[in-house]
């Protein structure tokens, strides 16, 4: 690791972070292992997943945190329709440090992440 500070000049030893998914096509491996061991246990449910992916920045019950708005009585900063918050899961918004979920979990699956979002933020 090199990190030259704020305010210093970066040089060719610095570090770099790149972000990968998941290609689904393969995976790389140098043994044969059997398909039910290499695959991790994923939630079944649309709660699940909120609760897996979302409640730890939005709040287990929308209701957000330090680190993230909640949705609760339809406060959304980034466009409240399904349209958005898909492209939103989607595609994450990564200037305020929301990842992108495409590639992690289906489009259905994120298609069904944003009708649980809207149903429980209009209550």
């Amino acid at each position: 690791m090199h990190d030259p500070g704020e305010g210093h000049p970066r040089d060719a030893h610095d570090d770099m972070i790149l972000r990968m998914r998941p290609s689904g096509k393969m995976l790389l491996t140098t043994q044969k292992v059997p398909l039910a061991s290499r695959q991790t246990k994923r939630p079944t449910s649309v709660a699940a997943i909120y609760q897996q992916l979302c409640a730890s920045c939005h709040g287990d019950q929308l209701q957000g945190t330090a680190t993230a708005k909640g949705f609760v009585k339809n406060a959304f900063l980034h466009g409240g329709d399904k349209r958005s918050i898909v492209k939103n899961i989607t595609g994450g918004i990564i200037e305020k440090g929301m990842p992108a979920w495409n590639g992690a979990i289906s489009k259905q699956e994120i298609d069904q992440l944003a009708d649980f979002i809207l149903a429980r933020a209009q209550k």
